[in-house]
Protein backbone atom coordinates (compact mmCIF):
# COMPACT_ATOMS: atom_id res chain seq x y z
CA UNK A 1 0.00 0.00 0.00
CA UNK A 2 1.16 3.25 -0.60
CA UNK A 3 1.79 5.42 2.15
CA UNK A 4 0.31 9.36 2.06
CA UNK A 5 3.15 10.92 3.21
CA UNK A 6 4.45 14.61 1.78
CA UNK A 7 7.80 14.51 3.71
CA UNK A 8 10.56 12.45 4.24
CA UNK A 9 12.37 11.50 7.53
CA UNK A 10 16.21 12.26 7.15
CA UNK A 11 18.98 10.07 9.17
CA UNK A 12 20.55 6.28 8.87
CA UNK A 13 18.37 3.58 9.31
CA UNK A 14 20.34 0.89 11.19
CA UNK A 15 18.21 -1.78 10.05
CA UNK A 16 16.47 -2.77 7.30
CA UNK A 17 12.44 -2.26 7.94
CA UNK A 18 9.98 -4.73 7.38
CA UNK A 19 8.95 -2.78 4.37
CA UNK A 20 12.03 -1.06 3.10
CA UNK A 21 10.53 -0.65 -0.55
CA UNK A 22 7.44 1.37 0.87
CA UNK A 23 6.25 3.86 -1.64
CA UNK A 24 5.16 7.58 -0.64
CA UNK A 25 2.82 9.99 -2.22
CA UNK A 26 4.62 13.08 -2.63
CA UNK A 27 2.22 16.23 -3.66
CA UNK A 28 3.84 18.90 -6.37
CA UNK A 29 2.94 21.71 -8.81
CA UNK A 30 0.59 24.59 -8.06
CA UNK A 31 -1.46 23.86 -5.02
CA UNK A 32 0.17 19.99 -5.05
CA UNK A 33 -1.99 18.75 -7.23
CA UNK A 34 0.04 16.35 -9.20
CA UNK A 35 0.95 13.15 -7.26
CA UNK A 36 4.11 11.14 -8.10
CA UNK A 37 4.93 8.03 -5.99
CA UNK A 38 8.90 7.95 -4.40
CA UNK A 39 10.36 4.93 -2.53
CA UNK A 40 13.23 5.76 -0.59
CA UNK A 41 14.92 2.68 -0.05
CA UNK A 42 14.88 1.51 4.25
CA UNK A 43 12.09 4.44 4.17
CA UNK A 44 15.04 7.19 5.30
CA UNK A 45 17.31 9.64 3.13
CA UNK A 46 20.57 7.95 4.50
CA UNK A 47 24.18 9.02 4.07
CA UNK A 48 24.40 7.69 1.01
CA UNK A 49 24.89 8.64 -2.64
CA UNK A 50 21.37 8.99 -4.23
CA UNK A 51 20.92 6.23 -6.65
CA UNK A 52 17.59 7.97 -8.53
CA UNK A 53 15.64 5.05 -10.57
CA UNK A 54 12.64 6.66 -12.99
CA UNK A 55 10.72 3.82 -13.83
CA UNK A 56 9.01 2.39 -17.03
CA UNK A 57 5.68 2.35 -17.74
CA UNK A 58 5.98 -1.60 -18.57
CA UNK A 59 6.57 -3.14 -15.15
CA UNK A 60 6.00 0.01 -12.92
CA UNK A 61 8.12 -1.45 -9.31
CA UNK A 62 11.15 -0.45 -7.32
CA UNK A 63 13.55 -3.09 -8.10
CA UNK A 64 14.28 -5.99 -5.91
CA UNK A 65 15.24 -5.62 -1.97
CA UNK A 66 18.10 -7.96 -3.19
CA UNK A 67 19.26 -5.44 -5.89
CA UNK A 68 18.74 -2.57 -3.20
CA UNK A 69 20.58 -3.89 -0.94
CA UNK A 70 23.64 -4.88 -2.87
CA UNK A 71 23.88 -0.57 -3.99
CA UNK A 72 23.24 -0.37 0.07
CA UNK A 73 26.52 -1.90 0.53
CA UNK A 74 28.49 -0.08 -2.30
CA UNK A 75 27.29 3.22 -0.36
CA UNK A 76 24.39 3.86 -2.83
CA UNK A 77 20.86 4.55 -1.48
CA UNK A 78 18.11 3.51 -4.12
CA UNK A 79 15.34 6.10 -4.47
CA UNK A 80 12.65 4.77 -6.63
CA UNK A 81 10.13 7.20 -9.01
CA UNK A 82 6.77 5.83 -10.07
CA UNK A 83 5.81 8.47 -12.49
CA UNK A 84 2.48 10.01 -13.00
CA UNK A 85 -0.65 7.90 -14.06
CA UNK A 86 1.49 4.98 -13.62
CA UNK A 87 -1.58 2.97 -12.14
CA UNK A 88 -0.80 4.31 -8.63
CA UNK A 89 -0.74 7.60 -7.90
CA UNK A 90 -2.85 9.55 -10.66
CA UNK A 91 -2.15 10.76 -14.16
CA UNK A 92 -0.77 13.92 -15.22
CA UNK A 93 -3.52 16.85 -15.45
CA UNK A 94 -5.63 15.90 -18.58
CA UNK A 95 -4.33 19.29 -20.43
CA UNK A 96 -0.65 18.22 -20.10
CA UNK A 97 -2.13 15.31 -22.05
CA UNK A 98 -3.13 16.82 -25.12
CA UNK A 99 -1.96 15.62 -28.20
CA UNK A 100 -0.50 18.63 -29.51
CA UNK A 101 1.37 19.08 -26.22
CA UNK A 102 2.67 15.84 -26.28
CA UNK A 103 4.14 15.72 -30.05
CA UNK A 104 5.73 19.28 -29.25
CA UNK A 105 7.60 17.59 -26.34
CA UNK A 106 5.89 20.31 -23.63
CA UNK A 107 3.92 17.79 -21.85
CA UNK A 108 7.48 15.32 -21.17
CA UNK A 109 9.64 18.92 -20.54
CA UNK A 110 7.01 19.56 -17.99
CA UNK A 111 6.67 16.45 -16.34
CA UNK A 112 10.88 16.32 -15.91
CA UNK A 113 10.58 19.94 -14.34
CA UNK A 114 7.51 18.10 -11.82
CA UNK A 115 10.79 15.77 -11.29
CA UNK A 116 12.82 18.39 -10.46
CA UNK A 117 10.93 19.51 -8.08
CA UNK A 118 11.12 16.72 -5.91
CA UNK A 119 14.66 16.36 -6.28
CA UNK A 120 15.00 19.38 -4.81
CA UNK A 121 12.57 19.26 -2.04
CA UNK A 122 14.42 16.02 -1.46
CA UNK A 123 17.35 18.45 -1.09
CA UNK A 124 19.92 15.16 -2.98
CA UNK A 125 23.08 16.15 -3.95
CA UNK A 126 25.93 14.07 -6.24
CA UNK A 127 22.72 12.24 -7.86
CA UNK A 128 23.02 9.07 -10.41
CA UNK A 129 19.99 9.70 -12.40
CA UNK A 130 18.91 6.08 -13.85
CA UNK A 131 16.36 6.24 -16.64
CA UNK A 132 14.30 2.73 -17.41
CA UNK A 133 13.04 1.84 -20.77
CA UNK A 134 10.31 4.45 -21.06
CA UNK A 135 11.30 6.61 -18.34
CA UNK A 136 14.59 7.86 -20.31
CA UNK A 137 12.32 10.26 -22.39
CA UNK A 138 11.95 12.08 -19.51
CA UNK A 139 15.09 11.62 -18.06
CA UNK A 140 17.07 13.04 -20.77
CA UNK A 141 15.41 16.43 -19.74
CA UNK A 142 15.95 15.92 -16.70
CA UNK A 143 19.90 15.24 -16.85
CA UNK A 144 19.62 18.83 -18.51
CA UNK A 145 17.37 20.35 -15.79
CA UNK A 146 19.08 19.31 -12.40
CA UNK A 147 22.58 20.62 -11.57
CA UNK A 148 23.02 18.16 -8.91
CA UNK A 149 23.27 15.09 -11.65
CA UNK A 150 26.27 14.12 -11.74
CA UNK A 151 26.08 11.46 -13.49
CA UNK A 152 23.11 10.31 -15.95
CA UNK A 153 22.86 6.05 -16.75
CA UNK A 154 19.72 5.84 -19.27
CA UNK A 155 19.23 1.90 -19.13
CA UNK A 156 17.51 0.09 -22.04
CA UNK A 157 16.51 2.98 -24.16
CA UNK A 158 14.94 3.66 -27.57
CA UNK A 159 16.41 6.80 -28.57
CA UNK A 160 14.77 7.53 -32.36
CA UNK A 161 15.03 4.38 -33.59
CA UNK A 162 12.80 2.65 -36.05
CA UNK A 163 13.00 -0.97 -34.90
CA UNK A 164 9.09 -1.68 -34.12
CA UNK A 165 9.69 -4.86 -35.66
CA UNK A 166 12.42 -6.27 -32.96
CA UNK A 167 8.74 -6.09 -30.33
CA UNK A 168 8.05 -9.86 -29.72
CA UNK A 169 5.62 -11.42 -29.72
CA UNK A 170 3.87 -10.18 -32.51
CA UNK A 171 0.60 -9.62 -30.97
CA UNK A 172 2.77 -7.12 -28.74
CA UNK A 173 4.28 -5.31 -31.65
CA UNK A 174 0.90 -4.79 -33.63
CA UNK A 175 -0.17 -3.15 -30.42
CA UNK A 176 2.21 -1.00 -29.87
CA UNK A 177 1.46 0.01 -33.37
CA UNK A 178 -1.46 0.91 -32.68
CA UNK A 179 -0.96 3.22 -29.52
CA UNK A 180 1.81 4.75 -31.59
CA UNK A 181 -0.57 6.23 -34.55
CA UNK A 182 -3.49 7.38 -33.16
CA UNK A 183 -5.71 7.82 -29.82
CA UNK A 184 -8.23 5.59 -31.47
CA UNK A 185 -5.49 3.26 -31.60
CA UNK A 186 -4.71 3.60 -28.28
CA UNK A 187 -8.41 2.44 -26.85
CA UNK A 188 -8.03 -1.03 -28.98
CA UNK A 189 -4.41 -1.42 -27.80
CA UNK A 190 -5.40 -0.91 -24.49
CA UNK A 191 -8.28 -3.59 -24.48
CA UNK A 192 -5.96 -6.02 -26.11
CA UNK A 193 -3.06 -5.61 -23.40
CA UNK A 194 -5.13 -5.71 -20.31
CA UNK A 195 -7.15 -8.84 -21.67
CA UNK A 196 -3.45 -10.84 -22.39
CA UNK A 197 -2.50 -9.24 -18.72
CA UNK A 198 -6.08 -10.28 -17.06
CA UNK A 199 -5.49 -13.96 -18.83
CA UNK A 200 -2.19 -14.77 -17.71
CA UNK A 201 0.44 -12.11 -15.78
CA UNK A 202 3.07 -14.80 -15.79
CA UNK A 203 2.54 -16.02 -19.71
CA UNK A 204 2.27 -11.88 -20.59
CA UNK A 205 5.60 -11.12 -19.38
CA UNK A 206 7.39 -14.48 -20.32
CA UNK A 207 6.04 -14.00 -23.69
CA UNK A 208 7.50 -10.09 -23.92
CA UNK A 209 10.50 -11.67 -22.48
CA UNK A 210 10.90 -14.74 -24.45
CA UNK A 211 14.50 -13.87 -25.98
CA UNK A 212 15.82 -12.60 -22.35
CA UNK A 213 17.07 -15.40 -20.08
CA UNK A 214 18.61 -12.68 -17.44
CA UNK A 215 15.02 -11.03 -17.70
CA UNK A 216 12.93 -14.18 -17.17
CA UNK A 217 14.94 -15.18 -14.07
CA UNK A 218 14.25 -12.00 -12.23
CA UNK A 219 10.54 -12.22 -13.34
CA UNK A 220 10.56 -15.80 -11.92
CA UNK A 221 12.94 -14.99 -8.92
CA UNK A 222 10.35 -11.33 -7.94
CA UNK A 223 6.65 -13.31 -8.50
CA UNK A 224 5.26 -10.91 -5.91
CA UNK A 225 6.64 -8.23 -7.85
CA UNK A 226 5.42 -9.19 -11.33
CA UNK A 227 1.73 -9.79 -9.77
CA UNK A 228 2.27 -5.89 -8.54
CA UNK A 229 3.44 -4.62 -11.63
CA UNK A 230 0.17 -6.07 -13.26
CA UNK A 231 -2.32 -5.04 -11.28
CA UNK A 232 -0.42 -1.24 -11.69
CA UNK A 233 0.04 -1.21 -15.65
CA UNK A 234 -3.62 -2.29 -15.78
CA UNK A 235 -5.18 0.72 -13.99
CA UNK A 236 -2.88 2.92 -16.33
CA UNK A 237 -5.57 5.20 -18.22
CA UNK A 238 -5.21 5.35 -22.32
CA UNK A 239 -3.82 9.22 -22.29
CA UNK A 240 -1.08 8.40 -20.05
CA UNK A 241 -0.48 5.11 -22.37
CA UNK A 242 -0.68 7.29 -25.62
CA UNK A 243 1.52 9.80 -23.76
CA UNK A 244 4.27 7.45 -22.90
CA UNK A 245 4.77 4.83 -26.22
CA UNK A 246 4.39 7.71 -28.59
CA UNK A 247 7.35 9.80 -26.84
CA UNK A 248 9.21 6.51 -26.54
CA UNK A 249 8.70 4.91 -30.38
CA UNK A 250 8.42 8.25 -32.09
CA UNK A 251 11.52 10.05 -32.73
CA UNK A 252 12.23 12.42 -29.93
CA UNK A 253 12.83 15.96 -31.62
CA UNK A 254 14.54 16.97 -28.70
CA UNK A 255 18.02 14.54 -29.37
CA UNK A 256 19.52 16.55 -31.92
CA UNK A 257 22.98 15.77 -33.16
CA UNK A 258 26.09 15.55 -30.23
CA UNK A 259 22.64 16.31 -27.84
CA UNK A 260 24.30 14.56 -24.75
CA UNK A 261 27.99 15.83 -25.70
CA UNK A 262 27.96 18.01 -22.68
CA UNK A 263 26.24 15.94 -20.50
CA UNK A 264 28.19 13.37 -18.05
CA UNK A 265 25.89 10.46 -19.49
CA UNK A 266 26.09 6.94 -20.54
CA UNK A 267 23.75 4.08 -22.17
CA UNK A 268 23.29 0.76 -20.53
CA UNK A 269 22.09 -2.26 -22.29
CA UNK A 270 22.23 -5.56 -22.43
CA UNK A 271 23.88 -8.59 -24.65
CA UNK A 272 21.32 -10.64 -24.35
CA UNK A 273 19.44 -8.06 -26.92
CA UNK A 274 18.59 -8.55 -30.63
CA UNK A 275 21.32 -7.76 -33.26
CA UNK A 276 19.36 -5.26 -34.90
CA UNK A 277 18.69 -3.38 -31.49
CA UNK A 278 22.19 -3.60 -30.50
CA UNK A 279 23.33 -2.18 -34.13
CA UNK A 280 20.59 0.61 -33.85
CA UNK A 281 21.49 1.69 -30.40
CA UNK A 282 24.97 1.73 -31.20
CA UNK A 283 24.16 3.63 -34.02
CA UNK A 284 22.00 6.29 -32.21
CA UNK A 285 24.40 6.44 -29.36
CA UNK A 286 27.20 7.80 -31.52
CA UNK A 287 25.38 10.76 -33.61
CA UNK A 288 24.05 11.83 -30.31
CA UNK A 289 28.00 11.72 -28.50
CA UNK A 290 27.20 9.33 -25.89
CA UNK A 291 29.18 5.72 -24.89
CA UNK A 292 27.48 2.33 -24.47
CA UNK A 293 28.28 -0.21 -22.15
CA UNK A 294 26.78 -3.35 -22.80
CA UNK A 295 26.79 -6.06 -19.93
CA UNK A 296 26.36 -9.49 -20.82
CA UNK A 297 22.36 -10.06 -19.61
CA UNK A 298 19.63 -8.46 -19.35
CA UNK A 299 17.01 -5.95 -21.42
CA UNK A 300 14.30 -4.47 -19.83
CA UNK A 301 15.80 -5.52 -16.14
CA UNK A 302 19.95 -5.11 -17.38
CA UNK A 303 20.43 -2.61 -14.47
CA UNK A 304 19.07 -5.29 -12.18
CA UNK A 305 20.01 -8.56 -13.27
CA UNK A 306 23.92 -7.24 -14.15
CA UNK A 307 24.28 -5.08 -10.82
CA UNK A 308 28.00 -5.12 -10.77
CA UNK A 309 28.04 -3.45 -14.76
CA UNK A 310 26.20 -0.29 -13.35
CA UNK A 311 28.58 -0.38 -10.55
CA UNK A 312 31.54 -0.31 -12.99
CA UNK A 313 29.58 2.08 -14.99
CA UNK A 314 29.62 4.38 -11.92
CA UNK A 315 33.38 4.22 -11.52
CA UNK A 316 34.37 4.57 -14.38
CA UNK A 317 32.03 7.43 -15.79
CA UNK A 318 31.57 9.61 -12.53
CA UNK A 319 34.68 10.84 -10.51
CA UNK A 320 33.19 11.36 -7.68
CA UNK A 321 32.09 7.69 -7.27
CA UNK A 322 33.15 6.74 -3.58
CA UNK A 323 32.17 3.34 -3.35
CA UNK A 324 33.76 0.32 -2.42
Amino acid sequence: MTADVNKFAFGAPESVPPNPREMKVKRIGPAGTVEVEVMIYRGELADLRPLVIVGSIDFPMPPAVKFCEHMWSKGLQVIYIRRPGFGGARALPSVLLDEKLINSGATVAAEAALLLNILDDLSLRNIILMGLGTGNSVCYRLSRLSKNVSLSIYANPVFNQDILEVFRPRWFQTLLGLIMKTRSGVRIAEVGLKHQLKKDPVKFYDDVLEKCPGDRDYIAENRSDLFAASELFLNVQPETFFYDIRMTLLPDRTLKDGYFADLNAVVLSGEETTDIWKSELNREAKRLSLPVVLAPKGDIFVPYVSPEYVLSTIAKYDQSAYYT
